[in-house]
């Protein structure tokens, strides 16, 4: 409802002086007692009268879909037909939209007991109608009680509402009953509606849920034509004499037949209106009426509630509709379709507004055609096209359906068109039997990459879309998929969706092709579960039986020539970083300070040794800690040359860096001799303390991403020092690219 509420909006629907006057009300704060029931709002308004007036607002669709904003208020202003839209209705749209945008819970009412309108009443009412006005009497446990003596501390909510209105009475009779006017009653029994109210003489009153239409018949004599006025129940096909029953001037408008004490709201038609009809419910007029006159009856009585097929049966030289003709144009992606109607010699397009007016007139040459549309039948048409989730888009001049819509509309919705209508369609998108199924074969490309193909299979064809828009399709959440040769198939959500989701980030390109890194075989794994009959290369199913298998939870034997005694926590790292070594993977060992992460390192550096002979290996870390790694080298791993890089005559030993087991130097050094140490190949370079490049744009970070090896390992009991992005920034060097991109991570 909020649009509705905005300024330029209500400014639409209501005259100015109504806006400027509600906007007054609204400074004011005259607002109170705000009761919010789904698309309608009602409230109190206090404006120069004494007692304040009853506004509601609620919002109405139109056969169209249009949404727009109506009112009812119990002020004379609206109930004499002086506005539709009445200032009090203004003032609490105002109030709406400022609690609206205030966000939080809405502040429904000043009183508490009006949250609790549904607690059943205590009291019996009884109404009577005397000399023009009504005398309601109250009664408690058994005998009517006077309006001085009721006590309001332990009345129900309900009776607390009914009693409001019961105060605005003109005077007490002398039993005690309230004396109302017609407003007050209205009111009244509004909130009376689950209450026992009777009608003295008759019987309890019986309140319709359903309300009353106003019909209007047209019935030929000679050369007259009288127009009947009546009200209508269309869900008991009944009819009222408006004459013969009472209308109820108020918020709402009620409509009381006291032959059967049935009480009718009558929310379309002005009270005005019906008080009219009351005193002459039928009109002779001359049966050759002006087409311009009876345009302006017309559109009178369709102002007042009277239905369009009432309209079309006045007029004279109304048409009906000979048949409807739609033309159907588009693919896959959209749907457009134009409607109109055939008035015997006469086709008229129908788009998805209504006309002003129901009376067409052309001049064609010499002759002018004339006659009424058929304003009803063209409505239904239009709602055909609705239910078939067409809408109507100006700029296409058509009605429209987009993706899936598009296509269901082809599957479902043509063949439920009417089928007396004429149908123009061109050749639409062929249908697929069968839904697309993926497969997947996977290879080793060499060190830690994997190429992973996948196809889409669709009737025994792989070339009508790739795996990259088959998931494109499926991540938009389509039921359908467009396919290259402009046929369609629909997506089988059980079989799509998990492959969809086990894929995950996976960047397949347009030929179905994918790199995956070592570090996503979990990923991987989920997606060939997901795939039936996925071909895997054979080192492929045995690197996957390493990382995920059993194979993987064996520690290996650590190197001869390790003196140190691992504990057992120290065993299961040293075991996952032997496990990385032999499937080309990098990673971090997060082990807290103290527990041994230089240990571990040394164990996998002798182990790589001893399995795969001599190789220069690299650990950088902070000045400090590069003796502490010479003293655990030669404690811990005798069996490993060790090369402290640092100092001024560092250069001088320039030959023994490809010649040492173990070269440790600091990330300052790292970052003045890049271009030597670049020129050598390191089995491993290590960084200790890597939380040192959480700062991925310095050079010491640059620096670490450009030196070569076989394999890269980070030891950092803090891997997220500050923030996420401390993570990515290492593995920015460990695995460039598995992590994304930093605006992506």
């Amino acid at each position: 409802m909020l649009p509705l509420l905005e300024p330029e909006a209500l400014v639409r629907a209501a005259s100015p002086k109504a806006v400027k006057a509600g906007q007054e009300l609204f400074n004011n704060g005259a607002i109170a007692d705000i009761v919010v029931d789904g698309e309608s709002v009602r409230g109190k308004v206090k404006g120069t009268h004494a007692v304040p007036h009853s506004a509601m607002l609620k919002r109405t669709t139109t056969a169209g879909g249009v949404s727009k904003l109506e009112c009812i208020c119990s002020c004379p202003t609206f109930t004499d037909g002086w506005e539709k839209i009445c200032h009090h209705g203004v003032a609490l749209a105002f109030e709406l939209r400022k609690q609206y945008l205030a966000g939080g819970e809405l502040t429904m009412t000043q009183n508490p007991w009006v949250t609790s309108v549904d607690a059943q009443s205590r009291n019996r009412y009884q109404i009577q109608q005397r000399h023009g006005v009504w005398h309601v009497s109250v009664f408690g446990s058994g005998s009517a009680v006077a309006a001085a003596k009721r006590k309001r501390s332990g009345m129900a909510a309900v009776d607390r509402l009914i009693q409001h209105f019961l105060d605005q009475a003109v005077e007490e009779d002398d039993d005690g009953a309230a004396v109302l006017e017609d407003v007050a009653l209205a009111g009244m029994l509004y909130f009376a509606r689950e209450a026992s109210v009777s009608i003295k003489g008759v019987g309890k009153l019986i309140f319709a849920s359903e309300p009353l239409v106003l019909r209007v018949r047209a019935e030929s004599k000679q050369n007259r034509v009288e127009l009947h006025a009546f009200l209508e129940h269309k869900a008991s096909e009944r009819a009222f004499e408006v004459d013969q029953g009472r209308v109820i001037t108020g918020a709402p408008t009620w409509f009381l037949w006291p032959e059967t004490a049935e009480i009718f709201q009558v929310p379309e038609t002005p009270p005005w209106t019906l008080d009219a009809i009351a005193k002459q419910p039928r009109i002779v007029m001359d049966a050759s009426v002006a087409a311009e006159d009876m345009d302006r009856i017309s559109e009178s009585l369709q102002s007042v509630g009277v239905p369009k097929r009432d309209l079309f049966e006045l007029a004279s030289d109304a048409r009906e509709v000979s048949n409807f003709i739609v033309t159907i144009d588009g693919g896959a992606s959209k749907i457009s379709v134009t409607l109109a109607a055939r008035y015997d010699n006469v086709t008229l397009g129908i788009n998805g507004h209504e006309p002003e007016s129901a009376r067409y007139a052309a001049n064609i040459g010499d002759q002018t055609i004339a006659f009424y549309r058929d304003l009803e039948a063209e409505t239904r048409a239009r709602q055909v096209l609705y239910d078939g989730k067409l809408r109507w888009s100006d700029a296409d001049e058509a009605f429209v359906a987009l993706g899936d819509n598009a296509i269901e509309f082809v599957v479902a919705g043509l063949p439920l068109l009417p089928e007396a209508w004429e149908k123009k369609v061109p050749a639409l998108p062929k249908l697929r039997s069968k839904s697309p199924t993926p497969s997947i074969s996977v290879s080793n490309k060499g060190g830690s990459v994997l190429d992973v193909e996948a196809l889409v299979d669709i009737e025994g064809d792989t070339d009508l879309i790739s795996m990259r828009d088959l998931l494109r399709w499926l991540h938009e959440g389509r039921r359908w998929v467009e396919l290259a040769d402009g046929t369609v198939a629909k997506l089988d959500p059980k079989i799509l969706e998990p492959v969809a989701e086990a894929a995950g980030a996976m960047q397949f390109d347009k030929h179905g092709m994918a790199e995956v890194s070592t570090l996503e075989l979990g990923t991987l794994a989920k997606l060939l579960q997901e795939v039936p009959n996925a071909k895997v290369a054979k080192d492929v199913k045995t690197l996957m039986a390493n990382m995920t298998g059993e194979r993987s939870a064996r520690a290996p034997r650590k190197a001869k020539a390790l003196t140190a005694k691992l504990r057992d926590y120290q065993k299961s790292g040293y075991a996952w970083l032997w496990q990385l070594h032999e499937n080309q993977m990098a990673g971090i060992l997060a082990d807290d300070m103290g527990l041994g992460k230089t240990v571990q390192a040394l164990a996998l550096l002798t182990k790589a040794k001893e399995s795969d002979g001599e190789m220069p290996s690299l650990i950088v870390g902070p000045t400090s800690v590069l003796g502490v790694w010479r003293q655990e080298v030669k404690k811990w791993a005798p069996s490993l040359s060790v090369l402290v890089w640092h100092g001024a005559d560092r250069t001088e030993n320039m030959r023994l860096l490809k010649k040492t087991d173990v070269v440790v130097t600091s990330y300052a050094i790292l970052r003045r001799d890049i271009e030597d140490l670049i020129k050598v190949r390191f089995r491993y370079v290590i960084l200790d303390e890597a939380q040192y490049i959480k700062n991925w744009t310095t050079s010491t970070a640059k620096s670490a991403k450009k030196l070569k090896a076989d394999h890269r390992l980070a030891l950092t009991g803090t891997p997220i020092e500050n923030h996420l992005v401390d993570l990515w920034a290492i593995y920015d060097f460990l695995a460039p690219g598995f992590l994304g991109k930093l605006s992506e991570f």
